[in-house]
């Protein structure tokens, strides 16, 4: 996301050029494709939960190039699926998680922003529910927001990962002016899962379940 701020070429190249290579290669070969966007479409304040419908208002490179390439998909004829995730983690590659247990190992202090709220998202959970949408894939163009249920902000997120690791080592709160990112994040991006799983008929869990599966995964290597 940061970087994005740094090498916007970049960022446009993968998240709209990239998006409008896929949407030309589904209407030539007649394929089925998931596109995946990002809570960080919403700025707005003061608001409990965005579904699917609401107004986006992006803020930063990144969250500009995804609405980009979110208007992209809104105009093509052929149907297509976009997913609008947040807070993604997992087992695999650069995440926050993984983060936190490092410097919990660490002798570094941990301060993390306490004024963002959100929902986490696991992503192994998010790969099941996509293949289920792939199987019930619908004949006219949807946007679905999957996150894991419940709302944290990304401090009490943290000690929730050292707690559930049984590191013991003190979080410092800090605000996101003093965190200082390139990007601006948004204060309050909670995704309401409500209508994926009504679709597919399915209940998502917690993210505090979700995050406990992800670390036993993690710690039992």
């Amino acid at each position: 996301v940061d970087q994005a701020e740094e090498e916007p070429k970049k960022a446009f190249l993968s998240n709209e050029t990239g998006v409008e290579n896929l949407l030309k290669m589904a209407e030539k070969c007649e394929l089925k494709i998931l596109f995946f966007s990002t809570d960080h479409v919403f700025n707005q304040l003061n608001r409990d939960f965005y579904i699917e419908s609401d107004t986006i208002s992006p803020k930063g490179v990144y969250a500009k190039s995804k609405a980009a390439g979110e208007a992209l998909i809104a105009a093509t004829k052929t149907p297509t699926v976009l997913i609008r995730t947040s807070w993604l983690y997992s087992m695999y590659g650069k995440n926050f998680v993984k983060t936190m247990l490092k410097l919990g190992a660490s002798d570094q202090k941990i301060k993390v922003v306490n004024d963002q709220w959100g929902s986490p998202t696991f992503g192994l959970d998010l790969a099941a529910l996509s293949l289920q949408i792939l199987d019930r894939y619908p004949s006219q163009s949807e946007i679905f927001h999957m996150a894991n249920t419940g709302v944290t902000n990304w401090y009490s997120f943290a000690k929730k990962i050292l707690k559930k690791a049984s590191i013991n080592k003190k979080v410092k709160g800090i605000s996101t002016v003093d965190y200082g990112a390139l990007a601006p994040r948004p204060n309050h991006s909670v995704l309401d899962s409500s209508k994926i799983q009504s679709y597919l008929e399915c209940k998502i869990r917690s993210w505090e379940e979700a995050l406990e599966e992800c670390l036993n995964q993690l710690l039992n290597e």
